[in-house]
């Protein structure tokens, strides 16, 4: 789970930017939604750096939170899913996961009986 509101809103935005393949999306497109998505969800009007957009990227790429979000470059400006059909909602609950939810049910069901 991402650290803070502002860095899920900013995957979440990314990754339904993505999966919109009826537009081609340059890294300002990315940051220009991103910046939106926060001020419109948080009321920050300072706007996302490029830096933090890249980073995001770089780690919905990678397995830190499970995503492993297939982001290609398409002619070295344009950045899209090579899956057409992937989502970061569409991940599956990994071991860990599956954990914490199974103390979670026990806890609650000690709980309430």
């Amino acid at each position: 789970m991402p650290v803070n509101r502002n860095a899920l809103i900013r995957y979440r935005t990314i990754d339904q930017c993505l999966q919109n393949r009826f537009k081609r999306w340059t890294l300002d497109d990315l940051i220009d939604a991103c910046s939106d998505a926060i001020y419109e969800y948080q009321g920050i009007d300072t706007g996302v750096s490029r830096r933090t957009v890249q980073a995001d990227m770089e780690m919905m790429r990678s397995n830190k939170l499970g995503y492993e979000a297939p982001i290609v470059v398409v002619d070295k400006k344009y950045y899209t899913y090579s899956d057409k059909n992937y989502s970061i909602t569409n991940s599956p609950l990994n071991q860990q996961d599956m954990q914490v939810l199974s103390y979670l049910f026990t806890s609650l069901c000690k709980s309430i009986f």
